[in-house]
């Protein structure tokens, strides 16, 4: 169809013709546009890449008081060897199973997840294909729906602590010896997530 798909060129600003978006600019190039699509998280599209003087509908006052989707906590890790007592998805979820779903949605909120509602999906897809990792050995990830826009909550600062108490509950609440298992690992919380893609 004639259609030029460009990657890892982040967009860095958009044009404009009166309140028209008709382009937008990266690192290294213009691009002009009959039509733009957003497919960005919309608070970060307002806040980020739409000008104050442009943005008369979504502010910051008015994104902090909207209801957002979540986001996720992620915990990519190499494993010293496989847990055999798990498949290659695997789905954990607490007792209080709604409140974890709720607070997902709702800012200011990680405090308050704990071993009766901690709610996680842990892939391990050298189940299914050992050549994803060395000889002998696994990688897994671990994904724990949290809530996304949260302005006022200091990720980077609470990283470890949470990070940590996921790992008290597959320990405690679900018998996997994760810290014991552990060779590497990556931490992605909301902010780096967002700062990352």
């Amino acid at each position: 169809k004639g259609v030029t798909i460009i990657t890892n060129s982040e967009v860095k600003k958009l044009e404009y013709t009166d309140s028209r978006i008709t382009g937008v600019v990266s690192a290294d190039k213009a691009y002009t546009a009959d039509i733009v699509v957003n497919n960005t998280d919309a608070a970060y599209f307002y806040t980020h890449l739409i000008p104050p003087e442009k943005n008369s509908t979504y502010t910051e006052e008015k994104l902090k008081k909207m209801r957002h989707s979540n986001s996720y906590f992620t915990i990519n890790i190499g494993l010293k060897k496989p847990i055999n007592s798990l498949g290659h998805h695997s789905f954990f979820v607490g007792k209080n199973w709604k409140e974890a779903f709720d607070l997902a949605f709702t800012p200011q909120s990680v405090e308050k997840f704990d071993t009766d509602n901690m709610c996680y999906y842990f892939l391990q897809p050298t189940i299914s294909d050992p050549s994803l990792a060395p000889s002998g050995k696994a990688t897994a990830f671990i994904l724990m729906p949290v809530c996304g826009y949260d302005p006022d909550f200091d990720w980077l600062a609470h990283e470890d602590e949470f990070k940590n108490k996921i790992y008290d509950v597959i320990e405690m609440r679900d018998g996997i010896p994760i810290r014991d298992l552990i060779e590497e690992e990556i931490v992605m919380s909301p902010p780096r997530w967002g700062e990352k893609l």
